[in-house]
């Protein structure tokens, strides 16, 4: 904790600051949320986020169990959460928005330290997502990294993900 004093004709005041923020570890592949985690996402095409993964997501399921999300602050309100796809070894960031969403399709080649960049994506919900043609960046704020392990998630033959998109 950071901590000064501040002399004044009054006497002596002491001021107490929070604690600075831990600088959050390199990720590791295959990136996952974690309870706790802030990221930032810019999608060029389509906006620049903050997300707080703070709950579990209804109905995002990854291996049979709930996934971390959260909601965004930025160019609009939206749920955001990522999803494995273990057999094709890419990582998703999903935003989903009332009618439409965006993705951030992330390659292991794409991490760099505390960095994810993919290619951005836009979808209306129920309906396969269309290809932005720009750049996605999302990189870890604070919140300890995670990583899936040799388990991963993957949308079943003949299943949609949260989204509504079918990726079969």
């Amino acid at each position: 904790m950071k901590s000064f004093l501040v002399a004044s004709s009054l006497g002596l005041l002491f001021i107490a600051c929070a604690p600075s923020a831990k600088p959050a570890q390199n990720l590791r592949w295959p990136v996952v949320g974690a309870l706790g985690q802030v990221w930032s996402v810019d999608i060029q095409k389509g906006g620049k986020w903050t997300l707080a993964l703070t709950q579990k997501v209804e109905g995002a399921v990854d291996d049979g169990v709930l996934v971390p999300g959260g909601n965004t602050t930025g160019t609009d309100k939206r749920v955001g959460y990522f999803e494995y796809f273990k057999d094709d070894d890419y990582v998703v960031l999903w935003l989903d928005g009332s009618k439409d969403y965006f993705g951030c399709y992330i390659e292991k080649s794409g991490l760099q330290g505390q960095t994810l960049r993919g290619q951005g994506v836009k979808g209306v919900l129920y309906q396969d997502p269309v290809d932005l043609k720009a750049a996605c960046t999302v990189t870890l704020q604070s919140g300890n990294a995670a990583a899936r392990g040799d388990a991963g998630s993957q949308v079943a033959p003949g299943r949609r993900s949260l989204h509504g998109a079918n990726f079969n």
